[in-house]
């Protein structure tokens, strides 16, 4: 069971995950976004917390991982998107699920992000760096791999690597050698995108 709690109002931060509770802490959240938090945050029960991956060393394994999939629920539940808000127009909401996912997509690779995503936390030069690159730029990143592959795939080789790696604290490199061994490829152009520098 998960529980979502209530704390101290702050709207500079959603929430907060800890093992089995979310603590919420935005007041003016609407109800899509609200969700959304307690969806990304009830995600670190799985990444990273029960993988076990160094979300200091490398913060896209934690952050960048919840955020996908928060991502997908967002527009699979709600045609919402927790970056771009109100600012999504109406006919993009009566889109399919996968045209509205790559149009959310389409606008956040038009976004500057310069550092790279393998960037260790303390390395990041402001919060709004870290909160864009470990969350937003890896869930493109994802986004990019998922598109290539086709979702069912992509899935399954996830759920692959969790299987194989939960309370085993993996590394970039295990999640690349578990994705390959899953989907039979190699993903070396892929993962070299964790180090480039600007846009995609």
């Amino acid at each position: 069971m998960v529980q979502a709690i209530e704390g101290p109002k702050n709207n500079a931060s959603g929430g907060m995950e800890y093992p089995t509770i979310t603590l919420i802490t935005s007041p003016d959240a609407k109800k899509e976004s609200l969700d959304g938090v307690i969806t990304h945050e009830v995600g670190h029960n799985w990444f990273m917390s029960m993988l076990g991956s160094n979300e200091r060393m490398h913060t896209w394994q934690d952050e960048g991982f919840n955020t996908f999939y928060q991502f997908r629920y967002e527009a699979e539940k709600y045609k919402s998107n927790s970056i771009f808000g109100d600012a999504i127009l109406a006919s993009l909401k009566d889109l399919p699920t996968d045209k509205f996912l790559s149009s959310i997509y389409g606008a956040l690779a038009n976004v500057p992000m310069q550092s790279a995503i393998e960037t260790p936390a303390a390395d990041f030069k402001t919060s709004e760096e870290y909160g864009l690159i470990s969350y937003a730029k890896t869930a493109l990143w994802l986004y990019i791999l998922e598109a290539e592959i086709g979702s069912e795939k992509f899935d399954k080789a996830f759920q692959a690597y969790f299987s194989e790696w939960k309370n085993k604290h993996p590394s970039p490199a295990d999640f690349k050698a578990s994705m390959e061994k899953s989907l039979g490829v190699n993903l070396d152009k892929y993962f070299a995108l964790l180090n480039q520098q600007g846009k995609f």
